[in-house]
Order: structure tokens, then C-alpha cells, then sequence
């Protein structure tokens, strides 16, 4: 640890606790170097997450694993930045982290944007909406023509769910049967093998063929539904600039990644997440300012804090921010995407 007297938090990951499964057991100190012992108190822990709090500091976080005799750490230390533009700034699952100001924006320090559309979105720009496979997916999304107001991009997202609710099939630990064979097809071509990895993602005409002859398109984890969700939401004609894949983690530990969509309707920007599927309720965009939108929401989900966005073809969002309130001291509220918009607006959940 970082030489003088550090608070330091231990947690550890419970497989049975499906709710909470990070659980804080106890909170001790170092000593005056920095050094701290914790025993054998957690000899039999699969994983185990230290956390570390100073002032003036970002917190610090690592991991022992005492089962497979990982239990000691040469090396734990939390950053510090003199300079003006960092400012620390309340998470939350790990304390206070540095977030860079520019103009008034604060940026996580290793947020980013990914245009990897060959990858993630593959010939998306090149629809064929003349073949019949296509015609009948945009046809079953409640796709057509550009979306070009909110009432139309809430429709549009409300058809991309409605779709999800009835027309996926979970692939996760299929090892047999249609959703295998579906799932096979429709990353026929992505594979180099079918035990190797993808090297991109299906586009388009690969998920409407799917659909044409399975009658559903499977879908994995969160990754996996979102990618699909946000290519169905792009042809089915509301504009790159009005959404995005938004990564962000939702531990304490920082490890691990959660996807969901972010989706700008009233120049607010919500998150929306299809795997909540059968939670959200949409008829227009006078849905999206009910108090229920902010409360689906799972409380382990750090949806306000993305560190990475994927951007479809087309998009003119230029950054990834939080921004900060000023009330006492620097509370985070929420994120927003910018653009080429004159105007911004508070958002949050």
C-alpha cells in the first residue's frame, strides 16, 4: 500500500446470494508503511476483493485467492493527480475515482469510443432491403422509413423489444437442438472453425436469414443481445446519433462488463437494456417520463457510468462523459453522449 495509515475494505463473492452476491466482511487498517496481514480468516474464500480508501487519493482494488494459494500482494497502490483538470469523484462500487475536466465535462480516465464497425456491425450501411429475408426482419421490428422524431425512435424501440419478447431464443449453454443449430447458422461465417472464436460479429443479412429459417434469432449473453439489438434498431431506420452500446462494470471488483443500449429520446439519454425485456413498457415517448423508467433499473447495474460506446456508421458523437454537480462537494449524476447538438440536457436515472 501507499506508505501511511490506509482503510481498507474486504469483500468476497457469494455464488449463493443470486441478489447480492458481493458481500463486505470487514473493514481494517495498515500500519504507518502501508503493510496489513488478514490471517487466515480467509483461507477457504474462492476470491477475495480489497479495497482501498485514502484521502486525497483514487480508491485501489485487487484480488487474493486463497484457495489456489494466491494470497499476498507486492504491490497495491492507489493513483494521485496533482493536476487541476483531474477530479476526484464518488462511484458506485469502488470509492472515489479520478474523472478528467474539459469544459465543464468530466471524462473517466480510460473511457472511450470504439468504431469498430467491421467488427461489431458488419455491412450494416449495405443493406440489401430489396431481398425478402431482410424485408421480412425490418417487417417483424416495425422497421420502414428513417425515424426522424421522438415518438417515432420510442416506436421503434418498442418494436425492437416486442421482437425480443417473442422472436429470441437464449443460445446460453445450448449444447443440442433448433437454438444450437440456429445460433450455428447464423455465425456460419464469423468462425474460422466452429471451436474457434468469431472474428466479427453476424451482420445484418446473416440475422435476417436466420430468421427466415428458424422463425427467431438466438441470443447469448448481454453482449451478444445488445449487438443484436442495436442492428435491428439501426435498420430499422432511427439514426446512429440517437444511440449507442454502452459497456460499463457492475461490481465491486470492476471485472467484470455488463452491455446495454443507450438511447436518446427528448434529448435525454436512457438506458435500455434487452434483457429486461419483459419489464419495459413502451407505447410512446411519453412512456420514457414515468417514474417506472428509472426504477426497473437493477440496483447492481452502475448504468451511469460508462467507460466504453460502441458507435454505429454515421454517428457524429464526439465523447464519453459524466457530468458533476457541483452541491457541497462533487456528487456524479449521470452521463451523457455528446454530439454536434447545440443543446444539452441534464439526463439521469
Amino acid at each position: 500500500m501507499s506508505p501511511g495509515v490506509n482503510s481498507l475494505e474486504v469483500w468476497y463473492f457469494d455464488r449463493k446470494d443470486k441478489k447480492n452476491p458481493y458481500k463486505k466482511v470487514l473493514t481494517t487498517r495498515t500500519d504507518s508503511r502501508g503493510d496489513f496481514s488478514l490471517g487466515n480468516k480467509f483461507k477457504d474464500y474462492e476470491t477475495v476483493f480489497l479495497l482501498s480508501k485514502t484521502d486525497g487519493r483514487a480508491s485501489g482494488s485487487a484480488a487474493l485467492f486463497p484457495k489456489s494459494n494466491r494470497t499476498s500482494l507486492d504491490k497495491f497502490i492507489s493513483m494521485k493527480y496533482d493536476a487541476s483538470n483531474y477530479v476526484l469523484v464518488d462511484t458506485l462500487y469502488r470509492g472515489k475515482q479520478y474523472y478528467y475536466e474539459d469544459d465543464g465535462y468530466f471524462y473517466r480516465k480510460d473511457g472511450k469510443l470504439t468504431r469498430r464497425y467491421d467488427f461489431f456491425f458488419p455491412d450494416i450501411t449495405k443493406i440489401d432491403r430489396r431481398n425478402s429475408n431482410v424485408k421480412k426482419l425490418v417487417l417483424a421490428i416495425g422497421g420502414g422509413s428513417a425515424a426522424r422524431t421522438d415518438n417515432d425512435i420510442a416506436l421503434r424501440v418498442k418494436g425492437v423489444l416486442n421482437f425480443f419478447k417473442t422472436k429470441t431464443k437464449s443460445s446460453m449453454g445450448q449444447k443440442n437442438g433448433v437454438v444450437k443449430q440456429a445460433s450455428d447458422f447464423m455465425f456460419r461465417n464469423c468462425r474460422k472453425n466452429p471451436n474457434s472464436p468469431v472474428g466479427r460479429w453476424p451482420s445484418f443479412q446473416e440475422m435476417a436469414d436466420t430468421y427466415a429459417k428458424y422463425g427467431f434469432l438466438p441470443v447469448g449473453n448481454c453482449t451478444a443481445n445488445t449487438q443484436v439489438a442495436a442492428a435491428l434498431l439501426y435498420a430499422s431506420g432511427v439514426s446512429a446519433d440517437k444511440f449507442f452500446v454502452s459497456k460499463f462494470h457492475y461490481d465491486m471488483s470492476w471485472y467484470v462488463e455488463h452491455w446495454v443500449l443507450g438511447v436518446n429520446i427528448g434529448n435525454r439519454w436512457y438506458s435500455i437494456d434487452p434483457q429486461h425485456k419483459n419489464v419495459i413498457k413502451i407505447s410512446s415517448a411519453a412512456d420514457f417520463k414515468k417514474p417506472y423508467w428509472e426504477r426497473y433499473l437493477s440496483t447492481q447495474y452502475d448504468y451511469k457510468k460508462p467507460f466504453e460506446a460502441w458507435l454505429l456508421p454515421g454517428s457524429h458523437i464526439k465523447g464519453l462523459v459524466t457530468l458533476v454537480s457541483y452541491v457541497g462537494s462533487l456528487i456524479p449524476m449521470f452521463f451523457v453522449i455528446f454530439c454536434f447538438s447545440p443543446i444539452f440536457k441534464w439526463l439521469g436515472t
